[in-house]
Parts: C-alpha cells; structure tokens; sequence
C-alpha cells in the first residue's frame, strides 16, 4: 500500500532501502542472489520475536474496538467500501513527504526495529505515533497534546 501511495505521489515521496550498520557485505551478496533468482525477498527469515509467539486469543476477542454488535454504520461502511491508495493520495496534503522505509534484505526485525529506525531518519521537530488499532475519543486529540506542549 505504501509503496503505491508513494508511487502516486510522485516528487512527495519516497521509498529507502534501509541497512544496519556494518551489513552492506551481507546486503550486496543478498542482492546478487535475488537478481539471480536464487533467493525471494520472502525468504529471508524473520527476527520478529512477535511470530514465534502462540496468539493470546483472536482478536475478536480481546480487542474492543472489534465488538460487531458496537460497530458504528460509519465503520461498517468503511469495511463495505475501502478506502483506496487514490483515495489516501487525494487526500494528501501538498506541504507533506512519505518517506517509506524497507529493511534492504526484507527480513522482519518487528515493531521496535522498525520505530526505531524511522525514529532515526526523521526529521520533522516534533513526531506523533498511532497504532492502526489505537483509537482516539477526540479527533481533536493529538490537536489538543500539541496545546498542553
């Protein structure tokens, strides 16, 4: 999805292959495997600790905001229709920049990994983070964080 929304975006975006220090070696020889079809991106193994866990229980179970009977028509809705990549990009601002960052040898290093790799390159004075699942009473919330600042 990221990867299509930045190819709409043209000139506001951007898409980074990302290496830990000192793996450039490893990377290079990763590379000449996969351009010669010895090896898929899909195939490298995953270091996320998350996936070598049992789940606790589906999440229908143990997550409120995946309670049917509560779901508002509006949600409903926007489970009937999806909102698409041409959607997000229309909605984009003009003033903002994606930056998609991808480990360069596609294994998974997890959440913390990959928060603290964006926590590295970023560049902005002052960042929010939101889970997909985290949900806000407000939609003034992160609005009314920046007045408490």
């Amino acid at each position: 999805f990221l990867e299509e929304l930045a190819a709409l975006l043209g000139a506001r975006a951007s898409c980074e292959d990302c290496l830990l220090p000192g793996q450039e070696e490893a990377h290079a020889a990763k590379r000449q495997r996969l351009d010669a079809g010895e090896e898929g991106a899909a195939g490298a193994p995953s270091t996320n600790p998350a996936l070598r866990q049992a789940l606790r229980a589906a999440e229908t179970q143990d997550h409120p905001s995946f309670q049917e009977a509560d779901e508002p028509e509006e949600l409903k809705n926007l489970r009937a229709n999806p909102v698409t990549v041409a959607d997000v990009a229309a909605a984009c601002r003009p003033e903002h920049h994606l930056r998609v960052l991808s480990w360069a040898d596609g294994v998974n290093r997890g959440q913390g990994a990959s928060m603290t790799l964006c926590l590295s390159r970023a560049t902005a004075p002052l960042l929010a983070q939101m889970e997909s699942d985290d949900e806000r009473a407000s939609p003034d919330a992160l609005r009314k964080m920046m007045g408490a600042l």
